[in-house]
């Protein structure tokens, strides 16, 4: 059965990009944590159960911009008694990826 995933767009403002522009690794890390909470209330679970980040991996081809607009698309892909993984993928929709 294939994994449940859950999708939501959002743009690179000037808050979340460096000086020459390009997306912060701490804006990308709450953009996984929101997208993340959204996930989980989206499946029913209530506001403030959600995700903590506590560990990333990145495969980084390039660093989108700002004001580029983002695809953010995520799943949990694995799950224990006390720990839970999930995978999302970050595309720059004006670049194609």
């Amino acid at each position: 059965m294939p994994a449940r995933t859950f999708a939501r767009e959002r743009r690179i403002y000037l808050g979340d990009a460096t000086v020459s522009g390009r997306l912060r690794f701490d804006a990308i890390a709450s953009y996984l944590q929101d997208i993340a909470a959204d996930d989980s209330h989206d499946a029913g679970f209530e506001l403030g159960v959600g995700w903590i980040l506590r560990r990333l991996e990145l495969d980084v081809a390039r660093l989108p911009r700002v004001y580029a607009d983002l695809s953010l698309v995520t799943s949990c892909t694995g799950t224990g008694r006390r720990w839970a993984e999930r995978t999302t993928t970050l595309t720059d929709r004006r670049a194609g990826g």
